[in-house]
This record gives C-alpha cells, sequence and structure tokens, in this order.
C-alpha cells in the first residue's frame, strides 16, 4: 500500500495554501513545538508534507496508522510530545473537519 502511495504521490498535485510556510517558520522561530494529528496512515501524511517542503517543521504526531479512534490520535500526539520533550504542554487543536 505504502509502494502504490509514494509512486502515485509523484503525480499528484498537492497544493500549500499561501502563507502556511511563512507561518510555520514564524511558529517555529518563537519556539512553539508543532505537532500534527491526522486520520492519515503515518507514511502517508510524512509523504504529503515532504512534497509542499513542511515536514520538518512536524517532529511530533498522532497517525490514524497509532489507533483506529481519532480522539485517541491527539492524546497519543500529546504523550509523544511530553516524552520528546520531557514537558507538559497546553495544547491547541486546529482542525480541518467539523469534529
Amino acid at each position: 500500500m505504502v509502494d502504490f502511495f509514494n509512486n502515485d504521490l509523484a503525480s499528484d498535485k498537492i497544493i500549500l495554501f499561501d502563507g502556511v510556510k511563512k507561518l510555520l517558520e514564524k511558529l517555529s522561530g518563537n519556539n512553539v513545538s508543532l505537532g500534527l494529528v491526522t486520520g492519515n496512515l503515518e507514511p502517508f501524511a510524512r509523504g504529503k508534507l515532504k512534497k509542499v517542503g513542511i515536514n520538518d517543521y512536524f517532529k511530533i504526531g498522532g497517525f490514524g496508522s497509532d489507533d483506529i479512534n481519532r480522539v485517541s490520535l491527539v492524546k497519543i500526539a500529546v504523550k509523544r510530545a511530553e516524552e520528546h520533550f520531557n514537558s507538559k504542554f497546553d495544547v491547541f487543536l486546529v482542525g480541518d473537519t467539523p469534529l
């Protein structure tokens, strides 16, 4: 499945909205730790982010390959961040679905 995705990704047109990279640069420059929560399997999410040049901004994440329950993905991402950075976090979730 990952091989098929990678082959298909080469011809897919993924558009990064204007201002996204500038915002990520500004947040990173202000010591804001960024994480990603998505229902995508991790190799798929990372592949899409790499294609538009923003994967490196997201060190930590919760992915569809981690749990079938999307609500759990936020908890997984926060736990990973706290372990990785050895710190507690205030979390702000920006979503793209009504849920």
